[in-house]
């Protein structure tokens, strides 16, 4: 959820999920373990985005923060007939924000492999 709100925010557009990478667990999450979700659109296509998901654990009484998971999904911004419309560009801040934007085009590839892969099966299928 928080991710579809990062990208509807951004876009000022509804969006649908256009893919969900995996969710890399970092660090074990126990129970009793407080939790945050970051999200921060990290990439912006014509339409869509990738949006990076962190889940951080807080250690209140040693007062750290540890990345417990990290998560990419994309999305798509839709206008009023429900078709793909521009999103504003990205324009990361921070070193962080900066060093993942600077990654995403590596990820992008690889998403667009996978989903190539993903329509090459359904057409082998459909034989």
């Amino acid at each position: 959820e928080i991710a579809a709100i990062t990208a509807m925010k951004h876009a000022g557009n509804p969006v649908v999920t256009a893919s969900t990478d995996s969710v890399d667990f970092l660090r074990p999450i126990t129970t009793g373990d407080i939790l945050s979700y970051e999200a921060m659109v990290s990439y912006a296509g014509t339409s869509s985005m990738e949006i990076c998901v962190q889940i951080v654990i807080d250690d209140v009484y040693k007062n750290e923060r540890h990345l417990a998971a990290l998560s990419f999904l994309t999305f798509v911004a839709l206008d009023s007939d429900g078709k793909p419309t521009s999103v504003p560009d990205v324009e990361p801040e921070t070193s962080v924000e900066k060093w993942f934007h600077e990654t995403a085009q590596q990820r992008v590839a690889r998403r667009k492999e996978r989903r190539k892969e993903s329509i090459d099966t359904i057409e082998y299928l459909s034989r």
